[in-house]
């Protein structure tokens, strides 16, 4: 194994590091109550996104799916979901827009993460 084969891994933990910081600068200063809604709106959101990877990877070891690429269009669902679900809440439009890109973060950083794994098994 060579280095350049855990540059999509580094790259889908970058996307993962930086979701989370944007999420948690978002919180700073937001109400009590604002974060309970948020929390209890995307915790079964969080369950599944925990089962959803589980079963990718084991696709991928398993069946050698291309993981790279479902973790992506997973991702680009759940971008999808969670600014569904963010629209329901009182939110500013501040604190919704940075809830977004955090998950974003992990879709760019997911297809990021396909596109040079694609990149690297052509050479």
């Amino acid at each position: 194994m060579s280095t350049l084969q855990l540059i999509p891994l580094a790259l889908v933990i970058a996307g993962f590091v930086g979701g989370a910081i944007i999420s948690e600068l978002s919180l700073r200063g937001v109400a009590a109550e604002t974060k309970g809604q948020l929390l209890s709106a995307f915790t079964l959101l969080r369950f599944l996104h925990l089962l959803a990877i589980a079963a990718i990877v084991l696709a991928g070891f398993f069946y050698h799916a291309p993981v790279w690429w479902l973790l992506a269009a997973y991702f680009g669902m759940a971008t999808l979901v969670a600014m569904a679900r963010l629209r329901r809440l009182p939110l500013t439009s501040r604190l919704r827009n940075l809830q977004v890109a955090s998950v974003f973060s992990v879709f760019a950083s997911a297809v990021a993460a396909a596109s040079s794994h694609s990149l690297l098994a052509a050479t």
